[in-house]
């Protein structure tokens, strides 16, 4: 049956002194609430604890204005005890193309770095097209290196595409006909989906739909970029090789399935939670929201069988009483007193809770701005600026960096293009992740 999931909706007072909090969860469990006050952790701040402190602006971490590649988010770092440096997982456009290539042309790269906060060099090719939006986890219980991310990262670099430092100059057809999605069953959903005179693959109009093998989704509706469930790389080292897995994931993909951005947290069992998003295209097209749900799966292992742990996306409550809960790019971290946290794109909001099954959301109240030192961006590109910072508008993919020995989270990762999201082509526009160090005292 379903259950309902915890709805807090924190409303700051109007009048000084008006609003206190009674439990911890009116600091989002962020702090600990005494005689009314919430006391944050070093992290956080403001009066219910819902604002990332940061110790200083923000840094580039991999790529940058001066990069001849783009690159997209990844994380969190990692230690390698062998090389003692540490390792960052992160989304390279191949070839040295833009964002605009994303669907087919993205890689999952190892960098690394003498600090947790970088900024991080390339190594090597993890896995390698088509594989993008990359969350690298560790399982305690068989000591395993897991990269969950999406595209089947089993096909090489094919395009059209002009590219050069990281931007795409030119695409020698149309986006849809030059960047296709090139991920494991992706040939086959193509195939399903067969083209008529009134329409075009990846849309809802002017197809016929064939039939379907058991399992798989219809991918007609979003395309098949969104009809795949997300993949997992495994290794016993941090430098590879990584070996996809034989996952097991819900057939029922295509009623509802989070299929891409997930977001996984292993217990020390070897359980697995994780959050993922599932997007609507055609609600999007049409501009129904929420077109983007963020759903929660579980599983006994990394290598399944994933399943529901509700039927209902996360906040379905809050559609219904307060409005639609439209959300992407889930991150998951469990704090010092074992408490789950999340932070997303769209609104920059936080989300909590004390077991990682029932969830409360902090209404959207944005939860960081990003800035960059020595950074200065215009409407499209950013370039290198010595004593200059960027307060970026593009934040996509956060991240948080969580201290194996304190417990608190302590560095801030996203993604970003500037002020604006870096899928133009022949407009310079050049993607890159960043990182901000949060308060630790």
């Amino acid at each position: 049956g379903m259950r309902v999931l915890g709805l807090v909706l924190w409303l700051a007072a109007g009048a000084a002194g008006a609003w206190g909090c009674s439990t911890a969860h009116d600091c989002q469990l962020n702090g600990v609430c005494e005689a009314g006050v919430c006391h944050c952790d070093p992290a956080w701040g403001s009066p219910d604890c819902s604002v990332l402190q940061f110790e200083a602006d923000g840094t580039v971490a991999y790529g940058g204005p001066d990069a001849e590649v783009t690159s997209w988010g990844g994380g969190p770092p990692v230690y390698d005890r062998s090389t003692q440096r540490w390792t960052l997982f992160v989304t390279e456009i191949a070839e040295h193309c833009g964002l605009s290539a994303w669907q087919s042309m993205s890689t999952v790269v190892a960098a690394t770095s003498g600090s947790p906060q970088g900024p991080f060099v390339r190594e090597a090719v993890a896995v390698p097209t088509q594989a993008h939006n990359p969350y690298y986890v560790h399982d305690p219980s068989t000591g395993t290196h897991l990269i969950f991310h999406i595209g089947g990262g089993d096909n090489p670099v094919h395009t059209n595409l002009t590219c050069v430092n990281g931007t795409t100059v030119h695409a020698m057809d149309s986006a849809v006909d030059s960047i296709p999605y090139r991920g494991a069953s992706a040939d086959a959903a193509r195939k399903r989906t067969r083209r008529s005179p009134s329409g075009r693959a990846g849309t809802t109009s002017g197809q016929e739909k064939v039939e379907t093998p058991a399992g798989e989704a219809d991918a007609a509706s979003d395309g098949p970029m969104y009809s795949q469930p997300p993949y997992v790389h495994a290794a016993t080292s941090l430098a590879g090789p990584w070996t996809r897995v034989n996952t097991t994931f819900p057939g029922e993909m295509a009623a509802g399935w989070g299929s891409d951005n997930p977001a996984p947290y292993i217990f020390p069992n070897g359980t697995v939670l994780m959050l993922t998003r599932k997007y609507n295209g055609t609600a999007a097209k049409l501009g129904i929201v929420p077109h983007d749900t963020i759903w929660l799966v579980r599983a006994p292992s990394y290598k399944g069988p994933y399943t529901f742990v509700h039927d209902e996306p996360l906040f379905s409550d809050y559609f219904k009483s307060v409005k639609p809960f439209n959300e992407e790019d889930p991150c998951i971290w469990r704090d010092a007193r074992g408490n789950f946290h999340a932070l997303f794109h769209f609104t920059r909001g936080h989300a909590w809770s004390p077991d990682g099954i029932n969830w409360s959301w902090g209404g959207g109240k944005p939860a960081w701005t990003t800035t960059v030192a020595d950074m200065a961006c215009d409407s499209h590109t950013c370039k290198t600026a010595k004593g200059e910072v960027a307060t970026v508008k593009d934040a996509e993919r956060p991240r948080i960096w969580v201290n194996p020995q304190s417990g608190q989270p302590e560095l801030f990762f996203v993604a970003s293009g500037g002020n604006t999201q870096p899928t133009g082509v022949g407009m310079g526009e050049k993607g890159f992740t960043v990182v901000r160090k949060l308060k630790t005292a």
